[in-house]
């Protein structure tokens, strides 16, 4: 998840980036204010990993 949420941070416009440092390659230091922002990217990407594995397995 880490790579994901590095990913996301490069992503977005820089005055819109999160991440403070990275720790190491399991470890980000963020602002505060990113944390939902963050747990919501991760949320729709797990959704959306699951429901494409659904798919490919009924279809």
């Amino acid at each position: 998840m880490a790579q994901f949420i590095i990913n996301y941070d490069n992503s977005l416009p820089a005055s819109q980036r999160f991440i403070i440092h990275v720790l190491d390659s399991t470890h980000n230091f963020v602002q505060p204010h990113a944390a939902e922002m963050i747990r919501s990217a991760i949320a729709e990407f797990i959704r959306e990993a699951y429901l494409s594995a659904l798919e490919t397995k009924y279809a």
